[in-house]
């Protein structure tokens, strides 16, 4: 069996995600990157890709979950995402990991390194983020998806200072770019797959 990843990128049809500076949609933004990203891993051998959607659809979160355990290749789920605030000074990178695992830790530091390396974006934080009660990761994706999984907050729509960079396609390259390598060195140096 051929290890797969899972690219979620983040909302679509009828939920825009993030509206930001000049009506910028996160959901396009989301879309965009994870398909640069399908394109990269597409040239790299010993694994496999697949998109939660292809198209500005709408997909539940659960059925985002659902379609990544129903496939045991799945070996990672990175769910793309870009932020929204209400204080447009609110900028750059985040990446949230599952609390429950280590390889998900480790892929978030790797891609951390990646971002950082590839993105001239501040760094805001690598976390994981527990519900109210403190049992169980806040994110439906990460608490109901059985890989391990991250998602990867690019930047901020809403700030003035972003905006403009996100959409532009030179970078969304790089951010896929940063994605795509972070993959094949977790998948070389962390995943203990058969």
């Amino acid at each position: 069996m051929v290890p797969q990843v899972m690219l979620d990128p983040g909302h679509g049809g009828d939920d825009p995600g993030a509206t930001g500076v000049d009506g910028l949609l996160e959901k396009d933004l989301n879309l965009a990157v994870a398909l640069k990203v399908r394109a990269h891993l597409g040239r790299r051998p010993f694994f496999d890709c697949a998109l939660t959607r292809q198209a500005d659809v709408s997909v539940d979160l659960l059925k985002r979950s659902e379609m990544a355990n129903a496939d045991p290749a799945n070996v990672l789920f990175v769910s793309i995402h870009h932020n929204g605030a209400t204080d447009p000074r609110a900028c750059g990178s985040e990446i949230f990991y599952q609390n429950r695992s280590p390889d998900s830790a480790a892929f978030a530091a790797i891609l951390e390194r990646q971002l950082a390396a590839k993105v001239n974006l501040p760094w805001r934080r690598t976390v994981f983020r527990l519900n109210a009660a403190g049992t169980a990761d806040y994110y439906s994706v990460l608490r109901n998806t059985r890989c391990p999984s991250v998602i990867a907050e690019v930047g901020f729509v809403t700030c003035p200072d972003e905006a403009p960079v996100l959409r532009e396609n030179w970078f969304q390259e790089l951010v896929a770019l940063a994605i795509a390598d972070s993959v094949e060195q977790w998948m070389h140096h962390v995943w203990r797959g058969a």
